[in-house]
Parts: C-alpha cells; sequence; structure tokens
C-alpha cells in the first residue's frame, strides 16, 4: 500500500488499493470529524482469524501482496488506534488491533459505547 495507491473517493473516505486477494482488491478508510479512522478490511483480513499476517487463503490470487499489505495496515491500524471492520467476522465485526507478545490481535469491541453509530 503505497501513497500512490490512495484515492480520494469523498471528503473522509479514502479507497486504497492493495492487490493480493485480487490485483486491484482495495480497503476503505472513513475518518470521522473527531479524527477517528474506521478501516474497512475488504477481503484483505476477513475474520479475526485472519490477523497472523502470514496466514493467507486459498483464494488469494497474489499471496505475497496481503502479507505485505496486511503487515503494512496492522502497524497504521495500531499507531492510529483505528477501528477495524470486518465485513467477514460474524460475532465480532469490529475490533481494535492490538500487538502483544510480539502478535498481532484484534480486540473486540462489545459495549455498544464503543461502538460506531448506525
Amino acid at each position: 500500500v503505497g501513497d500512490d495507491s490512495i484515492q480520494d473517493v469523498a471528503p473522509g473516505v479514502q479507497a486504497l488499493r492493495t492487490g493480493g486477494h485480487t490485483r486491484d482488491h482495495q480497503v476503505v478508510t472513513v475518518e470521522s470529524g473527531d479524527g477517528r479512522t474506521a478501516l474497512f478490511w475488504g477481503d484483505l483480513l476477513p475474520t479475526r482469524a485472519h490477523v497472523k499476517p502470514n496466514w493467507v487463503m486459498a483464494l488469494d490470487l497474489y499471496p505475497m501482496e496481503v502479507v505485505a499489505a496486511r503487515r503494512k495496515l496492522l502497524e497504521r491500524s495500531l499507531q492510529g488506534d483505528w477501528l477495524a471492520v470486518l465485513y467477514h467476522e460474524t460475532t465480532h465485526p469490529f475490533c481494535h488491533v492490538r500487538r502483544a507478545g510480539g502478535t498481532w490481535q484484534l480486540e473486540p469491541i462489545t459495549s455498544s459505547e464503543d461502538s460506531p453509530s448506525p
């Protein structure tokens, strides 16, 4: 995910070309008016089980791109305390990226206080 792969879609909304799952796979970031950011991971990180960067799906056409993009965006998400939105995750689709013991983790948001407004 390089700066040349970022496209402004609307104020506060950007599409980032990641490649990996497909050649032109994209993720979307949405920034709120108060400086918070949500990252819609698409098929780059479909569920919490895929948080390990080297775990790729058989359906990923460019697995090395998945690994590189996932690592980069996990780090960005951690540093910015971004909300992770995993649309294939059935139990906890809203999470925060954390790192403990050298491994990435996705901490589910369970309280309505932290959940995004509809």
